[in-house]
């Protein structure tokens, strides 16, 4: 039998607030960060450090005037704390059910598009099931969702047209791009129709610069016409509203236009060109991130609500019921 003592153990033992500090700090690379991210204040997270380095008996990170890193004691580390973290929060949602009270809360940005006209639907269902998580949705754009995982900001974003090799992307859904027209308008009876028919029709188009207004009128240059975009707005509710007064038409993605399809106030024609104009909304995520506790809870649901199968980056987490 082999026994390992400490001699400058005095009782105490390792908090689970220091290793989480530890964490955050590690993956921001910054303490301020890693304050506004647990709410804490910064001397706060000094202090857990400070703490944690004590009763490890040595510095976890290099710290300098410019920058601050893990050391080679921290590095080595790292990966426990990871661990002693999944362990600690699936082990207090196992509690919580238990209970039939999960809790806790998640943070994660996306861009309009989905916070608008995807998530809301599927936030109700999940606050059915979980009405003690909170949601904390940031809205941003989608360069702006990316620098966020980046930053550590937050753990995943949804977002769509972006790439960076550090980063994962997994498709949510198919972003596909109808014709929005008003009830009587000629095309509203068409079962389909190509760029190249309606480019005499006044357009209603995003705004120019934007990714959107890229996307639709690369579109029409590929397939060898010019757009008669007659107006540019950056707001797809005041788009619908301009196809309803008959100011013109619009090409906007169809779970945008459900409820209008619904009450028939906006008639919606399939585009030929569609591969011309294909996107998708992702979910994206550092390729080192792992998931559990909430976060996996969550976004197993979000895959179980497109009625994708469960990627493999998620361990599949079982609410008993």
């Amino acid at each position: 039998m082999i026994r390992i003592f400490n001699t400058n153990w005095r009782g105490s033992q390792l908090d689970i607030k220091h290793i989480e500090a530890f964490v955050h700090v590690a993956k921001t690379g910054s303490f301020s960060k890693a304050a506004e991210r647990l709410y804490l204040t910064q001397p706060s997270i000094s202090a857990r450090i400070k703490a944690l380095e004590n009763e490890l008996g040595c510095s976890l990170f290099d710290r300098s005037a410019k920058a601050i890193g893990l050391n080679h004691a921290g590095r080595a580390f790292l990966p426990f704390a990871e661990e002693i973290i999944r362990h600690y929060q699936e082990g207090k949602l196992s509690v919580q059910n238990t209970n039939n009270v999960l809790a806790g809360e998640l943070e994660f940005a996306t861009v309009n598009i989905a916070s608008n006209y995807l998530l809301p639907p599927i936030t109700k269902k999940f606050y059915d099931q979980y009405p003690y998580i909170k949601l904390c949705i940031h809205t941003r754009s989608s360069m702006e969702v990316l620098d966020m995982v980046l930053a550590h900001d937050v753990p995943f974003g949804i977002a769509r047209s972006v790439t960076h090799p550090k980063v994962e992307n997994i498709p949510l859904i198919y972003d596909e791009i109808v014709l929005a027209v008003y009830p009587g308008h000629p095309f509203s009876s068409f079962k389909q129709i190509s760029l190249k028919k309606i480019v005499n029709e006044p357009l209603i188009c995003f705004n120019r610069g934007t990714a959107d207004w890229a996307l639709i009128y690369g579109a029409f240059k590929k397939a060898g016409v010019e757009p008669n975009i007659v107006l540019e707005i950056d707001n797809i509710e005041a788009m619908k509203q301009m196809v309803k007064q008959k100011i013109g038409i619009a090409l906007l993605s169809r779970f945008t236009v459900e409820e209008e399809i619904r009450t028939e106030s906006i008639c919606v024609v399939p585009i030929q060109d569609a591969l011309n104009i294909k996107r998708n909304l992702d979910l994206i995520f550092l390729k080192e991130q792992h998931f559990h506790g909430i976060s996996q809870l969550f976004l197993t649901f979000l895959f179980n609500q497109f009625q994708k199968a469960e990627p493999k980056f998620l361990k599949a987490y079982s609410t008993g019921g």
